[in-house]
């Protein structure tokens, strides 16, 4: 069987970490992840030269190296979901064919704060995102005919 090496996304889009989390923006998609902790690992560790394996190996210190695996395809699961690895779908050798999601989770019996997490929101095109000019304030309904209306 031939070792599945993931690797995340280099093009279009902006990372940036941040204490406990990682930020990554898909410009792309225009849309905004946020990788809690356990996730953001995984992203740092999938740089397609690491087997799935290996990548479970080195966050293998929280939990046992069966655990470990499960959380990396859970991860990888999420980012190929959200569109952030260069490959377009997941081997389907990685679980059992009647294990679920839910399963394998019940099977970890980790603490939540483990589990990888990829939390996402759209992000607002730049002109609705914009500040009003200074000495400019926001027609009531919004941006009117002129834009806004000055005091």
């Amino acid at each position: 069987m031939e070792m599945y090496s993931p690797k995340t996304r280099s093009t279009q889009i902006f990372v940036q970490e941040l204490p406990d989390e990682l930020v990554v923006y898909d410009v792309e998609r225009n849309e905004v992840h946020c990788l809690n902790g356990t996730a953001a690992r995984v992203w740092t560790l999938c740089d397609g030269n690491r087997s799935v394996a290996e990548m479970a190996q080195m966050l293998g210190a929280d939990c046992a190296p069966e655990e470990a695996e499960t959380l990396v395809w859970l991860a990888l699961e999420q980012f190929s979901d959200k569109h952030l690895l260069e490959e377009t779908s997941l081997p389907s050798l990685h679980a059992p064919v009647d294990m679920s999601r839910r399963r394998m989770m019940l099977q970890l019996g980790l603490v939540v704060s483990l589990l990888p997490m990829v939390d996402s929101i759209i992000a607002p095109p730049a002109a609705l995102a914009q500040s009003p000019a200074p000495g400019c304030t926001p027609a009531p309904t919004g941006m009117g005919p002129g834009g806004c209306t000055t005091l």
